[in-house]
C-alpha cells in the first residue's frame, strides 16, 4: 500500500510503499510527465496506430526513452487512412538511443507535418513513449 502523496524534487516524483508482507518500506521514482507509457517487453517489435488526432503545431513532439539497440518508427496517414506519400516508415528519420522529454520527429529530414489532422502508426523494439504533442 502507498503510504504517502507523491513526493516532488528535481523533475521527479517519489513513492513511498510500504510491504506488508515481508515488513519492508521501499521507494520507487519517475519523472514527472513519465509515469505512464506505451512499451513493448518482448522480442519483437510492437505496432500501434493512433485515431484521427489533430494537431495544433506543424510537428510531432515526442517524450520517449529509447534503448540502445531499440528504435521508434512513425509512418503517418491522412483522415481516409491512406499512407501520405514521404511520411511512411521507410522514409521516417529512425530514432534510436535517446531520451528526451520533447524529440521533434522527422521524415527525411524534414519535421513539418504535411495536415493537421492526422492518423498515426508507430513501430516500437525496446522503447518507451511517454506522450505524443
Amino acid at each position: 500500500m502507498a503510504t504517502n502523496k507523491p513526493y516532488i524534487h528535481n523533475n521527479k516524483m517519489y513513492f513511498y510503499f510500504v510491504n506488508t508482507e515481508n515488513k519492508s518500506m521501499n521507494i520507487y521514482s519517475s519523472k514527472l510527465d513519465r509515469f505512464c507509457y506505451i512499451s513493448n517487453k518482448s522480442d519483437n517489435e510492437c505496432t500501434f496506430q493512433i485515431k484521427l488526432t489533430k494537431f495544433n503545431e506543424n510537428k510531432i513532439k515526442l517524450n520517449l526513452k529509447v534503448n540502445n539497440n531499440g528504435y521508434i518508427l512513425i509512418q503517418l496517414c491522412d483522415k481516409d487512412n491512406q499512407i501520405i506519400p514521404n511520411y511512411d516508415f521507410d522514409s521516417f528519420d529512425k530514432i534510436s538511443n535517446i531520451d528526451s522529454l520533447e524529440y521533434i520527429v522527422s521524415w527525411n529530414n524534414n519535421s513539418t507535418l504535411p495536415y493537421n489532422e492526422l492518423i498515426i502508426s508507430f513501430k516500437l523494439y525496446k522503447a518507451k513513449l511517454y506522450t505524443i504533442n
